[in-house]
This record gives structure tokens, sequence and C-alpha cells, in this order.
């Protein structure tokens, strides 16, 4: 708790002031007597500069006509004192200009900071509402969800684990991902966002990743590499919303990146043309060409050959038996290779294997409908869930009803102080009998509701035995696919290889004839020096051989298209299925998403917490707080109806606003603490538009926070001295009653 405060030059005005925790200054009636001066020089020493209204030095100096001023704090936290002094001066160079005191050591402004924010607690945090009220509607709702313990608490386990679930969710239906919660203790995807204090998403992920295996492994390591991604992007330490935004940014930049990608895919696609032959074909033709282009090739080296040596002929017929000799040998390696070879063996395989595929058809049909029924028998649930939560609101306002009509006197809506006399006999009875009534409406949902989770229980059993009649037939028919595959591939090169050898053997056959022929058609041939035929020849090979060699470019280069093709139509798929689920996460990490979620569950915890609060400055009035839709909306409920706070005044708009600050400053704190970390609960309540009696039930409700626990130090300005115990509750009154530049050093004025 802060105990005194020294203001020496701040508005030119010297003050010491003794704090209790609970101050009131006053001014007996009389306004510029330094009343703010007091609170602005309490926030300004521990936070540095003044939220709303001067953040630079240069600004903060504008405030003192002196060449210097200082303000020092003396507190007592855990049974020790400290003290520490922010000066600025104007004189110092830059960076000089606010040196911070502590222990008699200065400070720079930022190690001095961060030394009162470790030691104090003292945060960002505004502690005037004041300041809360000058935000924009946007700003608000920003302000009020970055300071939430539910926002706070947002880990990256719990977040990976429920966009996990979710992604199981819409890829696989609701079944799955609804048995795996219910293992945990959860019905919703929605209980992963409430903390690890509660829930723990470590063995929820385990069991997802187990039946995702077992579902589909390919789409299971595509979906764990985008999140890999995703996380990576994660800074332990930053705020969640700021790791939030991250992420959605990484998101939408991923997503035109792999657009881009995709169009240049199908803009090169396009290009792709049909041709007459098939993939097989082409490798086919290029294979003849390469073969004919040899055997040209071959042929023009035993030309050039036959060329260079004197005795052709000679070397002719030597050629020819040669010839003869090798084409015998491989027409014979020919035949008994044709004779090992039985392809049709193979196919006959093929075709028993086909007929042992088992039908998936009845099965997958039959697991459709469960999960249907499921879906189906779902429905009836929920809408029996939000009947009984009905019934209970129903309830809970009728016995609030039925205790407030039980009270001696009830009050005038229009004063507290007016007593009502008007008999509600009759309508207390009429809400007794419809509270009645409602109980029992309410047993029979709930009986409803067991019959319907036992039902949802057996079809979920059936939609297990199912699936496992499901999965050995699709292992079974898998098994036989690959041993499909594999003879399949057999079956083709076993094919390929015959036609080959065939085509190999007539070739064969036919230069043995063609040998043949020319050995008898001189068999004695003479010495003959004749180049000139074998020119010929060799010109006619050239020209064979050029335009072999042009067709075999052409059907290499088409033969490289196709398979460019292929390998893009497969990477075009998996860039739509990228896409798919990088919109999918990006919708589930917007604002409509996750953040709409947490808003929501912030707008009700805040809610409850400030009611709570409420009570204890007038127990007649109820807040509610909207923070969904990206709006904000914030008021009191009156007959059922919300009263937006921008259509009240500012009198009883303070009525809520403390309260409110005081519970989100306090759910802040209670998170800070399971951290190890220190939060100074403070408030300073510029109150001067509150009547007296106003006045006095706020600072009873003040009163009865700090001695609970919720608050360290109030500091309440009016410019009315009450002076009246009662009317104080506790609080300690300063009325200041003059802020002249050269008087005395202001010593507390005590009621």
């Amino acid at each position: 708790m802060i105990k005194q405060l020294i203001n020496k030059g701040f508005k030119d005005l010297d003050q010491k002031i003794i704090l209790t925790g609970l101050d009131l200054f006053t001014s007996a009636n009389k306004n510029g007597v330094g009343k703010s001066a007091v609170l602005e020089s309490f926030k300004l020493a521990l936070i540095g500069d003044l939220p709303g209204t001067a953040y630079r030095v240069e600004d903060i100096l504008e405030f003192t006509s002196r060449e210097e001023f200082s303000i020092a704090l003396l507190a007592d936290i855990g049974g020790k004192e400290y003290r520490f002094e922010r000066r600025f001066v104007k004189s110092a160079p830059q960076g000089d200009k606010r040196p911070i005191i502590v222990d008699g050591l200065s400070k720079k402004f930022e190690e001095g900071s961060r030394w009162i924010r470790n030691t104090f607690g003292a945060l960002s945090l505004s502690f005037d509402p004041g300041e809360f009220l000058n935000l924009t509607d946007s700003k608000k709702r920003a302000w009020i969800l970055s300071n939430s313990p539910e926002t706070c608490e947002l880990s990256r386990d719990a977040l990976y684990t429920l966009l996990l679930a979710r992604i199981t969710e819409a890829q696989f239906g609701p079944g799955l991902v609804t048995s795996i919660l219910n293992r945990n203790g959860m019905e919703f995807t929605a209980d992963l966002l409430q903390g690890t204090t509660k829930f723990s998403p470590t063995s929820v992920f385990s069991d997802l990743i187990i039946s995702l295996e077992q579902q589909d492994y390919k789409f299971l390591d595509r979906i764990q590499k985008l999140l890999t991604d995703l996380f990576a992007l994660w800074r332990e330490g930053e705020p969640p919303v700021s790791n939030l935004s991250a992420l959605t940014t990484y998101l939408k930049s991923r997503g035109l990146e792999l657009k881009a990608r995709l169009r240049e895919q199908e803009a090169a696609l396009s290009f792709v043309t049909h041709s007459d032959f098939g993939e097989m074909e082409s490798q086919q033709a290029v294979r003849g060409l390469q073969e004919r282009l040899d055997r040209v090739h071959q042929r023009e080296q035993e030309l050039r050959f036959l060329k260079d040596t004197s005795d052709y002929r000679n070397q002719q017929r030597l050629s020819c038996q040669k010839l003869m000799v090798s084409t015998d040998s491989a027409i014979k390696e020919c035949e008994d290779i044709l004779k090992m070879l039985d392809p049709q063996a193979l196919k006959n395989q093929i075709d028993g294997l086909i007929h042992d595929l088992q039908d998936l058809d009845p099965l997958e049909s039959r697991l459709e409908n469960l999960r249907e029924a499921l879906n189906r028998q779902s429905e009836p649930g929920t809408q029996l869930e939000k009947e009984n939560l009905r019934l209970q609101s129903e309830q809970q306002w009728k016995a609030r009803g039925i205790r407030s009509l039980q009270q001696s006197a009830s009050k005038c809506p229009l004063s507290i102080d007016v007593p009502c006399a008007t008999d509600w006999t009759l309508y207390k009875d009429k809400l007794q009998e419809g509270l009645q009534q409602e109980s029992q409406e309410q047993i029979k949902i709930q009986e409803d509701l067991k019959a319907n989770r036992r039902h949802l229980w057996k079809i979920g059993g059936e939609i297990k035995v199912a699936q496992k009649k499901l999965k050995s037939a699709r292992l079974a028919n898998e098994t036989i696919h690959n041993q499909i595959s594999q003879l399949t591939h057999q079956w083709m090169e076993e094919k390929t290889r015959k036609e080959e050898v065939e085509s190999r053997l007539k070739s064969q056959q036919q230069s043995l004839q063609e040998a043949q022929a020319n050995l008898g058609n001189d068999p004695c041939p003479g010495p003959v020096n004749d180049d000139s035929m074998i020119t010929t020849q060799l010109n006619q090979l050239a020209e064979e051989k050029s335009r072999i060699q042009a067709e075999l470019n052409e059907a290499l280069k088409y033969q490289g298209k196709l398979e460019a093709a292929k390998l893009w139509l497969r990477e075009n798929e998996a860039l739509k299925e990228d896409i798919r689920w990088v919109q999918f996460l990006e919708s589930e990490l917007g604002p409509d998403g996750i953040q709409e979620e947490v808003a929501e569950r912030v707008g009700r915890e805040i809610s409850r917490e400030v009611n709570r609060l409420l009570q204890w400055i007038q127990p007649d009035l109820e807040f509610t707080l909207d923070l969904r839709c990206k709006g904000f909306l914030m008021g009191w409920l009156r007959d059922g109806k919300m009263i937006p706070f921008s259509t009240m005044n500012s009198a009883h708009f303070i009525l809520f606003v403390v309260p409110f600050l005081t519970a989100l400053l306090n759910r802040l704190a209670r998170y800070r603490k399971g951290l190890g970390l220190k939060t100074l609960r403070a408030l300073c309540v510029e109150a001067e538009t509150l009547t007296v009696p106003n006045l006095a039930a706020l600072l009873k409700g003040l009163a009865r926070m700090k001695a609970e626990g919720y608050l360290d130090n109030v500091l309440v300005a009016h410019y009315m001295s009450l002076g009246e115990t009662r009317l104080l509750s506790g609080f300690q009154e300063h009325v200041l009653l003059s802020q002249t530049p050269d008087a005395e050093p202001l010593e507390t004025v005590l009621a």
C-alpha cells in the first residue's frame, strides 16, 4: 500500500499527503486548490506519464513554471518500506530529463521504471475511470481483452490442440472429436480455451494424433506441417493478442502466396497440348528411334571401315560371315529369352486378386448412416440443453423475485428511501406456482437428456464397430492393391521385354537373310577398289541419321513436357488442399472465430464479477457487457432491457465503471500472481459529478472492496466536504484549502 505522497513543484504545488488506503480529497466547495493535482501526481509517480494527457517529457514539464519538479512515494510492501522519487528537469540533456532516485541512487528512466513495475506492480493499466471514458469503443474493447486472464491464459498448446480438433471435425465430422472430448471430461472444443487450470490439452492432443494416424496418416502429416510452420511464429512471453495477430497475418500472407503459385501452375498447364500417342507410346517411340539411330551409326562405322580397306570384297565376305555367326547367336539368345517370359500367367494372377477385392460401399454407407443418425440425435439434445438452461434462468429470476417480495418492506423504484405499500401476495403466489411448474418441466427435460445421451453412446458404439470393420476391409484391400500394383508392374515389364525381344529377333532374322543373300550373290569376289558405292551409302546414312535425330529430339521434348505436366498436376492438387486449410485456419483465428469466443467468455466473466462488486454500491443495479462481433456494448439492465452507458449521465456511469475497473484490475492481478508477479491495485476517481448520496454510496462500496482485498489504494476527489463519519464509510477526508505557490508546504488537513 502507498503510505505517503510528496509533490514538489508539479502544477507549482508543494504537497505532502499521508495516505491511509481510503482517501477522499475535498475542498469545502472550492475549485482550483489541487485535488486533481493529487490524483495526477499519484499516477505520474507510478507510471511515469499522464495517460490521455501527457506522454512525452516535454509535455509533462509544461505542468510547472519551475526549472524542475519531483514526486516521491513511500510504500509498505510485505512489511518492508520502499521509497522512490521521480524528477523532471528542463535544463538536463536529452535522456537525463526524468531520472528516478531509488535508495539514494539515480537511475535512468527505463531502468527506474522497470524497478517500480517489478517492486510495486504498477502497470500501464489505467487508474482513472475518466481515461476509460475517453477511449473509442474499439479501443475500449481491445483494452478489456488485452487485460483479461481469459486472453492472457490462451497458451500455445491449447490453441494448437483446438485448431487440430476443429480441422478434424471439418474433415471427418464431429463424432470422432466429440468422443475424444468426452473421454477427457469436455463437451465442446471451446472448453480447451479455458486454460490449463481446468482442462489439459495434452491428453486431447495425444488422442487426436492417434486417431488421425489410424484414419489418414497422410492427411495428418499435411496438417501437422501446416500447424508447425504456423506456430513457429508464436513467441513465449508476448501477449496472446499479439501472437494471434501474428498468426492471422502469416495466414493471410501464406494464402496469397499459395494462390499466386496456383495461378502460375495453371498458366503453365494451359500450354500442355494433347498428342496422338500417350505416355507409354511416347516412351516406346523414343526407344524405337534410339535403336534405329544406333543401327544407322553402326552401319556407318562399318562402311567407313570398309572404305579404308583396300580389299573391299574380301572384307565384305568376312563381314558377312561374321554377321551371320553373330546374328545366329543373337537369334538363339532371343528364342531362349522368349521361352522364359510368360506375361499371361501374371495377367491371370492379377485378375484373381481383383476378384478378391472387397466392396467397401456397403460399409461406408452404413458408417455414413450411423453418423447422420448421431447428428440427428445430437440436435434434440442441444435443444434440451438450451431449454434446461432457459428454465434454470427463469427459476433464478423468479427465486430472486420471491426473495425480494419476502422482505419486510419493498423499495420504491424511483427512490430507495421511500417504502412501498403495495400488496405483492398475489404476484408472489404466481411466481411460486410458476417456479414449481418449471421445476417439474426441468425434471422431465433432464430425464429426456439422459435418454438422449444413452442413445448417443449406443450410436457411438455402433460407429466404432462400423469403423473397425471398414478399417479392416480397407487394410485388406490396400494389401491386395499393393500386390496388384507389384504384379501389374512386373507384367508390364515382361510384356515390354517380350515385345523388345521379338522386335530384336525379327531384326536379326532380316539381317541374317540379307547377309546370306549378299554372300550368295558373289561366291568368288576378286580384289576391286571401288569406293564410290560406299561414299554414296555413307551420304544416304548421314541424311537418315540427321532425320532420325530430329525426330528423336522432338519425341524427347514431348516426353519431358508430359512428365512436367504430371508433376504440376500433383502439385496443383496439393496447393488447392493447402489453400483450403490455410483459409480455414484464417477463419478460425480471425475476429469471427476464436477471438469471438474468447470475447464472449470475457464479457460473461467480467459481468458476473462486476455485478458482485456493484451490490456493495447499489444492490438494485445490474451491469452487462457484450464484446461479440467486433463490437462493444456496455450498460446496465433495467426490466430485462440493456441501457447503454452512452445514454446515461456521467454520475451514474461512475457508479458502474468503478466496480468494472476494480474487477478488471483484480482479474489481471490474480493471473499475474500465478506467474509470480506483483500488481498494485489502485484507483484514482474524479467524482465531481456525483451528488452527496451517490458519493456516499460509492465510498461505502469502495470501502467494502478494500476490506475484501480487492484494492490497495483508493484516491477520490470531490468538491464538497462531507465531514460526517457515517457518510465517509472509513475514508480519510483530506480538505485542501489553498494552492498558493509561495505558501508553506501543504500538510493534509483532516476533517
